[in-house]
């Protein structure tokens, strides 16, 4: 079985556009057959499974606790899309830039009612224009997943991208971070011992 996992154009990026180049990577059982390239979507390859990769500019993150009672086999049983969604709005109208409305949430794995859970928020109309786009050309995706998630254990912090758009993303229990990569954020993270 052959995988072809897509990082979904930034949302500044017209995904329409036939030169948008979609970063991706071709796996057959758990084993990648090369390694990640660019290429316009009529030009990306073929396959059994599609997964889409939200990338860590199109999301924020956000640590709730959901009511007693909010993720009950009951509550899926009786409108629970909309109950959850009433239930998200709520809990992060006070922290959210974007109407909700305006959003799409999806929640961490394993979530559980009476614990903090980690609530990830992106652009609705990006999203839905993005993976129409992809479904377009006959990748539909079977799993939409992040780029990034925040990292329970301990705090992480990675240095990414490509020439001109390189930053850096600090993952950790406290969420997630991400930051241009200018000669003062190197001086607040100290000296690495590489030449700037």
């Amino acid at each position: 079985m052959t995988t072809l996992i897509i990082t979904l154009p930034a949302p500044e990026v017209d995904p329409a556009d036939p030169a948008t180049e979609w970063e991706h990577v071709r796996a057959a059982d758990g084993v990648l057959l090369s390694p990640p390239v660019r290429a316009p979507l009529a030009l990306l390859p073929t396959a059994d499974d599609v997964v889409a990769v939200v990338p860590v500019q199109a999301l924020s993150w956000h640590r709730v606790q959901l009511p007693s009672g909010t993720l009950s086999r009951a509550a899926f049983r009786e409108a629970a899309g909309a109950r959850l969604r009433a239930v998200l709005a709520g809990l992060l109208e006070d922290v959210l830039l974007d109407d909700p409305a305006d959003l799409h949430f999806a929640l961490e794995p394993g979530a559980r009612d009476g614990a903090p859970i980690w609530v990830a928020a992106c652009d609705r109309a990006w999203l839905v224009q993005t993976l129409t786009q992809l479904e377009k050309t006959g990748h539909r995706a079977n799993r939409v997943v992040p780029q990034w998630t925040p990292q329970p254990e301990q705090d992480a912090l990675w240095i990414l991208g490509i020439p001109g758009d390189v930053w850096a993303l600090r993952a950790g229990p406290q969420g997630l971070q991400r930051w241009p990569l200018s000669g003062a954020l190197i001086g607040l993270l100290g000296d690495p011992g590489l030449p700037v």
